[in-house]
């Protein structure tokens, strides 16, 4: 520890995500909201495997076959598969 250092350098990633914790807590138990339920519980390139290349090369809502989108997000989509296969169709998860 430094002199004058009241918090040792090593110590302020866990405390910063102890209070990012503590302060999104409650929010574990909420529901999906806005067009959580088209984007994931209702997306079948989420829950198929077999459609994991689509979710690195064509836009977020093209499982809703062809429209105009502009939104590529090849990051968001497989986050999205990944928790959805971790933890199920629970919000919590």
């Amino acid at each position: 520890m430094r002199s004058g250092e009241i918090i040792p350098r090593r110590l302020w990633g866990p405390l910063l995500g102890g209070v990012a914790f503590a302060l999104f807590a409650n929010t574990l138990s909420f529901d999906f909201v806005y067009d959580d339920r088209t984007q994931i519980l209702n997306n079948p390139w989420i829950w198929n495997a077999r459609f994991l290349p689509n979710l690195v090369t064509r836009a977020v809502w093209s499982f809703k076959g062809d429209l105009p989108s502009n939104y590529y997000r090849p990051v968001q989509t497989l986050l999205y598969f990944l928790a959805a296969h971790l933890g199920g169709r629970h919000p919590f998860g």
